[in-house]
């Protein structure tokens, strides 16, 4: 990959995104990226990128001195026994988050100068035996865990994040400043009855706002404050 150029991907290769976003990410008119399930990307200059994440995660990068942005888009926790890590790094966590690093070192960045935010990690199974097959097939949390330990290992401390609950995230990521803004998917009217249900009261209306780099509502939490939280809007592919 051309490190030469303004962006360097991993994947199929970015597209225009709609410019459904919060106001002042509008205003500015700065370029609309979209990552897809498996992609990274590193901006050498100011972008808006989004991703919708399901189970998936996403770490985000970025040096304040020079500028430097990377974000990716990891689908599975580990690429051990895998054979295409080599050609899609930013499939897995482990070798997304080497991957992006690689090119902030490589173009002198001190690791201990990058911000790091890490998002997703939903269990977004749609069945009422939740808790009984968590531990079994927790892709979502598996992520969220990996992801913070090799960033541990590295160096870097998370400054923020929005992780785990039960409902995907639309995220947008300024390539320019590091900052960040989330929102929960919508659960599906099925989703909502059945909660209503079993609370014996009707279902809360969904929030439609943005939160800004990540600050969690604490209604939406449903598994500690900070792990979950935002407001919803349904669109998007979601890993």
């Amino acid at each position: 990959m051309d490190e030469g150029t303004d962006d360097t991907l991993y994947g199929r290769g970015a597209c225009p995104i709609p410019a459904v976003m919060p106001r002042e990410l509008a205003e500015e008119r700065l370029r609309h990226l979209h990552l897809r399930i498996g992609e990274g990307i590193v901006a050498r200059r100011p972008a808006i990128i989004a991703t919708v994440l399901g189970s998936c995660v996403s770490v985000t990068f970025f040096h304040r001195p020079s500028g430097l942005a990377g974000i990716f888009h990891a689908m599975l926790p580990t690429a051990e026994g895998s054979r295409d890590y080599d050609c899609n790094p930013c499939k897995y966590v482990d070798t997304a988050v080497e991957a992006v690093l690689g090119h902030f070192t490589r173009k002198g960045v001190p690791i201990i100068e990058i911000e790091t935010k890490l998002f997703g990690g939903a269990f977004s199974m749609n069945t009422e035996e939740k808790s009984q097959v968590r531990s079994l097939v927790d892709v979502g949390g598996r992520n969220v865990q990996v992801a913070r330990e090799l960033l541990r290992t590295k160096g870097l401390v998370l400054s923020s994040e929005h992780v785990m609950g039960e409902r995907g995230r639309k995220l947008l990521f300024h390539a320019g400043t590091g900052e960040v803004w989330v929102k929960l998917l919508r659960r599906s009217l099925a989703e909502q009855a059945r909660g209503a249900g079993r609370n014996g009261r009707g279902a809360r209306p969904e929030p439609s706002a943005w939160s800004y780099d990540a600050q969690p509502d604490p209604w939406t939490d449903p598994f500690g404050v900070g792990e979950s939280g935002g407001s919803g809007e349904r669109g998007g592919q979601s890993g």
